[in-house]
């Protein structure tokens, strides 16, 4: 049965105090991404894979974004294109 409404909260992790394990993946894998290649490694899949890529971006790109201006979605997509195409080849090594 649940406690009543308004009770004082008793055992368990304290409030605000991060998870370990959620911790200790994030570390795991960020360690992983530059024993990848970091950026260059992203830099290849971009251009090898661009739907994995846009997946990975539509992840890191915040859900509540509010953006003002008159350029239009696909004249950010087609200048973030424009700058992939400049960067140098990748080396990818599978």
């Amino acid at each position: 049965m649940a406690a009543p409404k308004g009770h004082k909260r008793w055992g368990g992790r304290p409030k605000g105090v991060p998870n370990k394990l959620t911790t200790d993946v994030r570390a795991a894998i960020q360690e992983a991404f530059i024993a990848a290649g970091g950026v260059k490694y992203l830099q290849g899949i971009a251009k090898s894979d661009p739907a994995v890529f846009c997946r990975l971006l539509g992840m890191t790109v915040p859900k509540d974004l509010h953006v003002t201006g008159s350029l239009s979605l696909v004249d950010l997509l087609l200048a973030a294109d424009r700058k992939i195409a400049e960067l140098p080849a990748p080396e990818v090594t599978h």
